[in-house]
């Protein structure tokens, strides 16, 4: 049940919130509401700065906003104790696009840094007057808040803004409870004073008016109408003036043996439609015809003419019967107890889970059961049961989709509820499939079933060499001072002589800048690069920097592989372990034993994949600042890097299907369907952007869902290329290019930071979010995308572990001819042989012996 909320009045002790209060009966925008405190237009201009892409003008009594640019915002210097509140937007003239409008505030907590937000509902008239309204719940004491227009081109007028102090609904359901043709209800009012309500239910409308005497319980039986299976509501109203509540139950009658129930088969089971005259409802039972393991609601007859049906395979697909016949809205309830379920761009869900929980999300966007259209990455929603697999897909993006595991929306009793809604074309599909296909198998086989052989990737927004030319320049001036190079453009991040960023930079210069002299130090990019040691002669300091942490990693994964953690972002999680604490770091170690025959790496490299096989969601790449519990696709794309290196090592195809597995479950965090305007996606860079998280920082703010981090997508497309040569389930090569071009496209392509990839954006309307970071992880995709060796690679016999920065291939069992590039034709470099260094000069051969 979703609590509602009534307003009650406050007495202002001291200094009043806002100092403008006006009186109750001309304030409230509903009866029996008292103002806290109100700042008319004048006031709000007094104590208004437009800070981002916005302007602020007084206009008569109203504040004119304008909105000049992408992600308009206010910054307003007033603040009011902590407390549960409603603030009230009213406009002095009718908004000519809707849009959500959303309010951030500061405490003593952050400083003035804004840590929560909540957003608004659609804009309504009160009194022909436009307003809209946004609840939130503020700890401590707010300092300053923010006001964000919704983030499009416009303007403006606020005739004033409200605030008012928000409580529970006293009354609250204390029992629910289903029959086959009733469901109950029990209300309790939990205040110490009377509260007269309005109770009227689906089946009956006409309202009827109960005073609730403190403390006290009333039951409330709502009668079915003699359809087969329906949600049976209650709703209810107090004087508290806001809009109702609606709880709801759920009547089950299917009685498929009863006259007129028509069948149709699939390979797994039989769908049984009901007769028209009891409802629009079909049930999805087993081909042994004795477990149910969906039923489908429709708001149309789903046996009439007005909807065709194809059963193909176990996929039953709605069409409409002509195209000015919209096809009708759905809901499917799952039967049984979830096991794994995926909304893609929204949830990644596992046995004992919840949708929308507060586990990730603590902010009121935690709720997302009807999430805006634009954060669903596939338009593909998926439970697994005890009883079945159950996938919803469609072709429509403008259709609204709804996801709730268990179906606390409908209170029934169903393992989870999807839903589509609001057809507008009348022209699109859905298609339903019911069997018994394993969670990994079925993420890929919705993927396939509705993108086929993945969108076709945009045409990049300059060629190999333009881009290289175009990273090039960033290295030379954006990122780099006297002292080196910074992960990112800005200040904060220190400059050194990282070696993932020399190795970029050296290849992009085709070794022309001479870095002899420089103490190069681990790190600086999101691809792990150190191929500068082995061309400047310092072979043996990363054996000297890089051993250490590799020995440190195997000391501590003979205490404990799993590498549990202990911490502030653990508290939401139901365990210490995660697949991203492990896969790093056996991607790390594995790594070094690829490249040196480290046998005690190998082990330990091992020990920790053991760890991570019995994962199914990805979560713990970012314990920095996201929640353990955080559903993240970094996590996967270390574990697909770590399982191909141990099957390289090892021959054993076991860790090839774990490194497929972690492949497939991250394709959901990939948007394979623009955002937006579709003319305008390509220059986003939308499709195959990639969301960073299902989360929020801090469980609080920034909010990811919704807003690609790309870098992180790159991490993902690179380690899917080292999966590429021994997997053909997908087109892996395909699925890392989008998203290396769509990387591309959020490059900046001029100005300050040019070159550089800004850690998120909105891709509705392009905006470019810092921090600003270097481009040596899209190089390296390229590189290896267009059959250049971009990295460290090594090759092995039975005698021989080769390692070098060039590729390689074995003459005899005892000679390398390495494929070095014309331009290191006679220049020395370094290779490790059984991880001893070795001298080498460019276009000769190395004998081993």
């Amino acid at each position: 049940m979703l609590k509602r909320i009534c307003v009650t009045a406050l007495a202002l002790i001291g200094a009043a919130f806002w100092t403008s209060a006006i009186n109750a009966e001309e304030a409230a925008p509903e009866p029996l509401i008292e103002l806290v405190g109100s700042l008319s237009g004048s006031e709000l201009k007094a104590v208004g700065h437009a800070l981002h892409s916005s302007k602020l003008d007084l206009n008569e009594s109203s504040l004119h906003v304008e909105s000049t640019g992408p992600d308009p915002y206010c910054h307003f210097t007033k603040g009011f104790p902590a407390g549960k509140y409603r603030m009230v937007i009213h406009f002095n003239q009718n908004i000519d696009s809707v849009g959500k409008w959303e309010m951030f505030w500061a405490t003593a907590q952050y400083g003035y840094h804004y840590g929560a937000s909540a957003r608004s509902g659609d804009p309504s008239l009160v009194n022909g007057v436009p307003q809209v309204y946004i609840d939130f719940d503020a700890s401590p004491e707010v300092k300053t808040f923010r006001l964000d227009p919704p983030d499009r081109l416009g303007d403006w007028d606020i005739s004033k803004i409200e605030l008012f102090r928000r409580t529970d609904n006293p009354i609250v359901m204390s029992e629910k409870k289903s029959f086959t043709d009733k469901a109950q209800f029990v209300l309790e009012n939990k205040s110490d004073a009377p509260v007269t309500a309005v109770v009227s239910s689906s089946t009956n409308p006409t309202k009827s008016t109960e005073v609730f005497a403190p403390g006290e319980k009333k039951t409330f039986v709502v009668p079915g109408s003699g359809m087969y299976y329906q949600v049976l509501t209650l709703t209810v109203e107090t004087a508290c003036g806001f809009k109702p509540y609606t709880i709801a139950g759920c009547s089950i009658d299917l009685n498929v043996n009863a006259d007129g129930w028509k069948e149709l088969a699939t390979s797994q089971g039989v769908w049984k439609f009901a007769p028209e005259s009891k409802g629009n409802v079909a049930a999805f039972f087993k081909n042994d015809e004795s477990t149910l393991c969906a039923v489908l609601i429709s708001s149309a007859p789903l046996t009439s003419d007005k909807v065709q049906m194809n059963v193909d395979g176990a996929a039953l697909t709605l069409t409409p019967a002509d195209n000015s016949t919209p096809l009708p809205d759905v809901t499917l309830f799952v039967m049984g107890e979830m096991t794994n379920a995926s909304f893609p761009g929204i949830e990644m869900l596992e046995k004992g889970e919840q949708s929308s929980s507060k586990r990730s999300v603590e902010t009121p966007k935690y709720y997302r059961v009807r999430p805006p259209k634009d954060w669903v990455t596939q338009t593909t929603m998926l439970i697994i049961t005890d009883r079945c697999r159950a996938s919803l897909r469609w072709n429509d993006a403008e259709r609204q989709p709804e996801f709730a595991v268990p179906d606390f929306v409908g209170g029934t009793e169903a393992g989870g509820r999807m839903g589509l809604y609001n057809d507008p074309t009348g022209t699109g599909y859905i298609s339903i499939v019911i069997d018994s296909t394993d969670w990994v198998s079925a993420i890929l086989e919705d993927v396939k079933a509705v993108y086929g052989d993945l969108p076709d990737v945009p045409a990049p927004p300059r060629t190999s060499e333009q881009q290289a030319e175009f990273c090039r320049e960033a290295f030379q001036t954006k990122l780099r001072n006297e002292n080196g190079w910074g992960h990112c453009v800005e200040p904060r991040w220190g400059r050194a002589w990282f070696a993932d960023l020399a190795s970029c930079d050296w290849r992009l210069s085709k070794g022309e800048i001479d870095y002899a002299d420089k103490q190069f130090v681990p790190a600086g990019g999101h691809v792990t690069n150190p191929s500068i040691f082995f061309v400047t002669g310092q072979a043996q300091r990363y054996l000297d920097l890089y051993g250490p942490g590799v020995r440190n990693l195997v000391n501590k994964a003979k205490e404990n592989p799993a590498f549990p953690y202990y911490g502030k972002y653990d508290r939401t999680h139901w365990e210490h372990e995660a697949l991203g604490l492990i896969a790093r770091n056996a991607a790390t170690v594995l790594e070094f034993a690829y490249t040196t025959g480290d046998k005690a790496a190998l082990d330990a490299g091992l020990a920790m994949l053991e760890k991570a096989k019995r994962f199914t969601v990805p979560r713990g790449a970012q314990t920095w600042e996201m929640p353990l519990h955080t559903p993240d696709p970094l996590a996967g794309a270390y574990a697909i890097k770590a399982f191909v290196r141990a099957y390289e090592l090892t021959g054993n195809k076991e860790y090839l299907a774990h490194a497929r597995k972690w492949a497939i479950i991250g394709i959901p965090y990939v948007y394979l369907r623009p955002v937006g305007d579709v003319e305008k996606s390509q220059m986003a860079g939308s499709l195959y952007a990639t969301i960073g998280v299902y989360g929020a920082t801090n469980w609080n703010e920034p909010f990811w869902i919704g807003r690609p981090v790309q870098w992180i997508g790159t991490v993902y497309a690179y380690d899917l290329l080292f999966l590429a040569p021994y997997d053909n389930s997908v087109d892996w090569k395909k699925l890392s290019r989008g998203i290396l071009v769509s990387a591309q496209y959020q490059q900046y392509p001029d100005g300050e930071f040019k070159g550089t990839l800004p850690d998120s954006i909105y891709p509705r309307i392009e905006n470019r979010m810092q921090w600003n970071i270097n481009p040596s992880a899209l190089m390296y995709i390229q590189w290896k995308l267009d059959g250049v060796q971009e990295n460290l690679t090594a090759i092995a016999n039975e005698k021989y572990c080769v390692a070098s920065p060039f590729a390689m291939t074995f003459v005899s069992e005892n000679e390398v001819r390495f494929d070095v590039p014309s331009w290191m034709t006679g220049k020395p470099f370094q290779a490790l042989v059984n991880g001893q260094i070795r001298d080498v000069v460019g276009g000769e051969n190395l004998k081993l012996e």
